[in-house]
């Protein structure tokens, strides 16, 4: 692979967004959640480094970081409002973590 690959953001950005959507196709050809995209994509990423004779993880890192940079305020984002709504979080801890539990178990064995 040439070396101004390597050292560029692409690859790190190129092969998450792939390793993503493969994760996606195989998720959803195998009707299944159990094969969760994000999951998915962190082992074929770690397998692609892993097996390439080329590829270092600094080098997948300089576009990695990209996308852990652009993913930062979304998580805050997402955050805030539940803060806000901490008291009424904590008055239905009981029902949101049955529901949840139920709808994880759900997901992962369909009938």
């Amino acid at each position: 692979m040439p070396n101004n690959l390597l050292n560029s953001p692409l690859l790190g950005l190129v092969l998450t967004i792939v390793t993503y959507r493969i994760g996606e196709w195989l998720a959803k050809r195998l009707g299944t959640n159990l094969l969760n995209p994000f999951v998915t994509s962190s082992i074929l990423i770690m397998l692609t480094i892993y097996f390439s004779q080329s590829i270092t993880y600094k080098e997948y890192e300089i576009g990695g970081n990209i996308i852990s940079f652009l993913l930062s305020p979304a998580t805050v984002a997402l955050a805030i409002p539940l803060v806000k709504q901490w008291k009424l979080l904590k008055e239905n801890i009981a029902i949101l973590l049955g529901r949840s539990t139920v709808a994880t178990v759900r997901v992962s064995f369909p009938s």
